[in-house]
């Protein structure tokens, strides 16, 4: 890997496929970084495997740079009111009504210990651990970690699967929201996420899907590029078979489409900068008009469940 120098940050450049090691790629996308303005930067597609990932990138020492102060999953959230707290008790009580208001399959499924890698603020953590989960968190940023530890939250740890040593056949799950596509490898993410889950666990990924039909209509203005942070960009194919690769099996998708990711996409096609808007009651009739991606598998997002294979 070659190493480029780029203004005051270092980069390298990515010339072999993680998913299937080809060197040989195409152009994909030529992206700007519109949530916090730091460059233009190139996607290249696999010609073999198909799999899209960034060209030039930062590398692993200047990348907390292009994770600023205002970066919204290290934002400290609001702590849970009385209110709050009395209708995740009846949710949580009610069977009926969580099937309704819970969209997070986590809730249903049989409780274990479950790592959750790359949890931010921590705010998933403690709702993990209300649901009867004993959780774990796994996190990069120091300056995350601190306020997930103040807010109470002592089973959080520095670092990342590379660097932190957990125990072998320790979690029944292992959770990667939007954090797979920031790793460096996410092949070698994989096989250590495999050493660490217990025999039939489960690893639960969710990412950008670069085969939505959004991402046809907005093209760069896409919020779910958010180059240079995301190394990489999944399709349901390339992250099959990564994962069968990686040895697992049982693969099943679940495709969702988030109302703000369509309308931060409007605001970057207008021009605008500003990805933390709270848009309110205007998602409600969204969740509805864009339900049509989900029927055509063609959404923002996808989510995948994956179990650990014998071997």
């Amino acid at each position: 890997m070659k190493k480029i120098s780029r203004n005051k940050y270092n980069f390298e450049q990515i010339d072999a496929c993680d998913l299937c090691g080809s060197t040989t790629y195409v152009n994909f996308l030529l992206v700007e970084d519109r949530n916090y303005q730091t460059g233009e930067y190139q996607y290249v597609k696999c010609k073999k495997c198909e799999l899209v990932w960034l060209l030039v990138r930062p590398t692993e020492k200047s990348l907390q740079k292009h994770y600023p102060e205002n970066y919204r999953p290290y934002k400290r959230y609001a702590k849970t009111n009385k209110l709050q707290k009395l209708i995740r008790l009846v949710i949580k009580k009610n069977k009926f009504i969580a099937k309704i208001l819970i969209a997070d399959q986590l809730f249903f499924w049989p409780k274990g210990k479950i790592l959750d890698v790359g949890p931010g603020s921590g705010y998933y953590l403690h709702i993990l651990k209300d649901w009867g989960w004993k959780v774990s968190g796994l996190e990069l940023s120091q300056k995350a970690v601190k306020m997930v530890k103040d807010s109470g939250f002592k089973e959080i740890y520095q670092g990342d699967m590379t660097t932190h040593k957990f125990p072998k056949n320790s979690f029944d799950v292992v959770r990667y929201s939007h954090v797979l596509e920031h790793v460096s490898s996410p092949r070698r993410e994989l096989q250590k996420v495999r050493g660490v889950l217990k025999k039939g666990g489960n690893v639960l990924i969710i990412v950008p899907n670069i085969e939505s039909i959004f991402f046809r209509i907005f093209k760069g203005y896409w919020y779910p590029l958010e180059a240079p942070r995301h190394f990489y960009q999944f399709s349901p194919k390339t992250l099959t078979r990564l994962l069968l690769e990686s040895g697992f099996h049982n693969i099943k998708i679940k495709y969702s489409q988030p109302p703000h990711t369509f309308l931060w996409s409007i605001f970057y096609r207008l021009g605008l900068h500003k990805s933390d808007v709270k848009f309110g009651y205007l998602v409600v009739p969204l969740i509805v008009v864009l339900k049509f991606s989900v029927f055509l598998k063609k959404t923002d997002v996808i989510e995948v469940v994956a179990t650990k294979g014998n071997g």
